[in-house]
């Protein structure tokens, strides 16, 4: 998966029912691919946190009733990240946020109802996806 420290692209697939594949790229500071992939089925929590030479890679598998988020960050030394798990059983936020501050990036996970929430705020108004 991880070439090396000057990562540009990762691509990772899940081979499974109801792939789906959104792919954003920014070319802005250091911060090359945000990867995300949603998956439907089953039920797994995976979280890896790799750290080499300024790339930070975030991995989130949350799959609840049918729905699975996998979560790439790939930055180049601007990327400060703050994790922060509500221990309630319904609620975890991760809070991304890039130091050039062109970048605020919020996930709310919403463990309700089988449902999750993904909220991508972009400091230059360009885009900002709810799935």
């Amino acid at each position: 998966m991880l070439e090396n420290a000057g990562l540009s692209l990762v691509v990772y697939r899940l081979e499974n029912a109801g792939l789906a594949l959104v792919v954003n790229r920014l070319e802005n500071a250091g911060l090359a691919v945000v990867l995300y992939i949603l998956e439907k089925a089953g039920l797994a929590v995976a979280h890896h946190i790799l750290g080499n030479a300024g790339l930070a890679v975030v991995l989130y598998m949350l799959k609840n009733a049918g729905l699975a988020l996998v979560l790439y960050i790939l930055e180049n030394a601007s990327l400060a990240v703050a994790l922060f798990r509500m221990e309630n059983a319904d609620l975890a936020v991760v809070l991304y946020m890039l130091g050039n501050a062109d970048l605020a990036l919020v996930v709310c996970m919403l463990w309700n109802a089988g449902r999750a929430l993904v909220i991508y705020m972009y400091g230059n108004a360009d885009l900002a996806v709810m799935l």
